[in-house]
């Protein structure tokens, strides 16, 4: 009698194997995988960067055509805080007489344009 305990312990774990078995569709019978839900597509948007060298070019055009105010309004919060309008327009004019100007040229030397920064390199020529 002992003999056959062990034998239908052994019985009982493989008919216990087979019940675990696979469906016919390949799956395992407890367990279903829930339908997993599908990401959208990306959303790709590119902002170009502001064009550095049509900025500086516009402020020196403004310069050179004597537009202080135009050229007050292009600088940057930060700056105009640290001038008043009147006080720019006066500082420029009062350089210009001083130095007897009668015109400006300006030339381009480089652009360095990175993601947060941009750099232009330019040359002024005052005739006197």
């Amino acid at each position: 009698m002992m003999r056959s305990i062990p034998h239908v312990i052994a019985f009982l774990l493989l008919i216990l194997l087979v019940a675990c078995g696979t469906t016919p569709d390949g799956g395992l019978p407890f367990f279903q995988p829930a339908a997993t839900a599908t990401l959208p597509g990306p959303n790709v948007t590119i902002t170009s960067p502001p064009d550095a060298e049509a900025a500086v070019r516009a402020f020196l055009s403004a310069w050179k055509s004597e537009q202080y105010a135009v050229m007050y309004d292009m600088l940057t919060a930060v700056s105009q805080n640290a001038i008043s309008k009147e006080d720019f327009i006066a500082r420029y004019k009062e350089a210009m007489a001083a130095m007897s100007l009668e015109t400006l040229d300006y030339e381009i030397l480089s652009v360095l344009t990175n993601p947060y920064t941009a750099e232009v390199a330019f040359r002024v020529t005052y005739h006197t």
